[in-house]
């Protein structure tokens, strides 16, 4: 699952100035069943790191409640929530908490991923979407929060967010319920054009 990961990510890198929507690779999927496989992918880093510096990191999913499928690339989104995984950690070096939640609405389903790390400044937070924007020094490439917003929006949905220094952050994340229906009449639509 990690080497599909990675071969989807860079996928993603070279789409990531494409505008339209490509539903290639898509299925109905149980959003629950996304954040589950990420937590456990990430598990292995976040429980060495407690290990090796004798803190504490928990992952909160008791609020991901059942919410309907959503039509979607199940690979890139597990890659969108495994960074936001491995971000939060990043800016929880003496531990912290995770937290997932899911609701929805109507025809979107909503998600939030928590953390209670350093958060960020507002200037920061002005630019956490865009590319090659990293507070990792030379650690981080920047590519990670623009793939996963431009892995949002690819999947017609949206994503935000909020922090405070010193409170943590909260990512939102918005995606449409759809159908398979939906799904076959865009790639239609498309090869009509």
């Amino acid at each position: 699952m990690a080497a599909d990961d990675g071969v989807e990510l860079s996928r993603s890198m070279l789409d990531f100035a494409r505008t339209t929507e490509d539903t290639t690779g898509y299925s109905s999927c149980d959003i629950r069943d996304l954040i589950k496989q990420s937590i456990d992918s990430t598990m292995p880093k976040w429980r060495n790191m407690a290990k090796a510096k004798g803190i504490n990191y928990h992952l909160k999913s008791s609020a991901v409640c059942e919410v309907p499928a959503i039509l979607c690339n199940p690979t890139k989104l597990r890659l969108v929530f495994v960074n936001i995984i491995n971000n939060a950690l990043d800016a929880m070096p003496e531990g912290g908490t995770i937290g997932f939640c899911t609701w929805f609405s109507g025809d979107t389903v909503f998600v939030t991923i928590s953390d209670t790390g350093e958060g960020m400044t507002e200037e920061v937070m002005k630019y956490v979407f865009d590319p090659f924007i990293t507070t990792k020094d030379f650690l981080g490439s920047g590519l990670g929060m623009s793939t996963a917003y431009g892995i949002i929006t690819g999947h017609g949905g949206k994503m935000e967010v909020e922090s405070e220094i010193g409170k943590g952050s909260i990512f939102s994340i918005q995606l449409p319920v759809s159908t398979e229906v939906d799904c076959a009449e865009r790639s239609l639509g498309r090869e009509q054009k």
